[in-house]
């Protein structure tokens, strides 16, 4: 058996990685990528895509003398910063701290995450300049699940939570609402995170919602293209049929089809899609709110 030792870490070089994992579970990860998809997609709506940093799971240093002072949030907003987020993020660079910080809390880190000691992580987010603090368990082990907080005098009071158990967010301008889910390819069911689109009312698309909507839509354009072939065939045969018994030669026959066709070439039509876990790249440009 081979026994590897962890290199300690140099604080003093204030390092971009320790080289733990980004999250102790699967749906502390997901939840985690999921929601930075959706503040970027309501910073693109909103017209304000290019001027506001969104990050996470990275150091965020705030003192220059010392590398081991530091913390680093799982998801994180900051206004008037342009992207993509530095690999870490030091205040005296940057000039700031993150104005919106989330922690995806589990029963073993919430005590953490909620504690008002000096080195509690909702002491240390006012002191630190934070405009609001979010808490939230994708796997509904802490109760309540969802906490909301904002800067008022230095500390982190709570924020009131709305009818619909979500909470009114008035620096992104948009409510973030637990939402509960089926299945997917991608994420398993559960209650999850969202950012509601202020327009709609409804939540913001996640990316393999983006892919599935994409699939059916195709594959409704497939199915009626092959029915329109299958019809132009019917047709062709029909003639053909009508010719033969009137004694017609055989030849050639024109379709009335799209672009004025010729013959009965069939139209190839495009495969099925089906949506894949982990589609989640591509950004659909989405006109921004009036």
């Amino acid at each position: 058996m081979v026994t590897r030792t962890t290199p300690e870490i140099d604080w003093s070089t204030f390092p971009d990685s320790d080289g733990e994992p980004m999250a102790e579970t699967s749906a502390n990860a997901i939840q985690m990528v999921d929601l930075q998809w959706m503040l970027q997609t309501l910073f693109d709506l909103q017209g304000r895509l290019g001027t506001t940093t969104v990050g996470g799971n990275q150091f965020v240093y705030y003192n220059r003398y010392n590398g081991r002072d530091n913390i680093s949030p799982d998801v994180y907003v900051i206004f008037d910063r342009t992207p993509p987020a530095p690999p870490s993020w030091k205040t005296w660079v940057q000039g700031k701290f993150p104005d919106i910080v989330f922690e995806i809390t589990s029963s073993s880190t919430r005590a953490q995450d909620l504690s008002e000691a000096p080195r509690g992580k909702r002491t240390l987010y006012a002191e630190l300049g934070a405009k609001e603090y979010y808490i939230y368990d994708p796997q509904q082990e802490t109760e309540p699940p969802f906490l909301g907080f904002e800067s008022r005098g230095g500390r982190m009071e709570p924020l009131p939570a709305l009818s619909s158990g979500g909470v009114m967010s008035l620096s992104l301008g948009a409510e973030l609402r637990p939402v509960a889910m089926g299945q997917t390819e991608w994420r398993p069911a559960g209650t999850w995170l969202r950012v509601i689109d202020p327009r709609t009312n409804k939540p913001i698309a996640l990316t393999d919602e983006l892919y599935r909507d994409f699939a059916v839509e195709h594959n409704a354009r497939v199915e009626a293209e092959r029915a329109r072939v299958e019809a132009e065939r019917a047709r062709v045969e029909a003639e053909r049929a009508r010719g033969a018994r009137r004694g017609d030669a055989p030849g050639p026959v024109t379709t009335a089809g799209p672009g004025g066709l010729t013959g009965v070439a069939p139209v190839r039509a495009a495969p099925q899609f089906k949506a894949r876990p982990g589609w989640y790249r591509a950004r659909p440009r989405i006109a921004p709110i009036a």
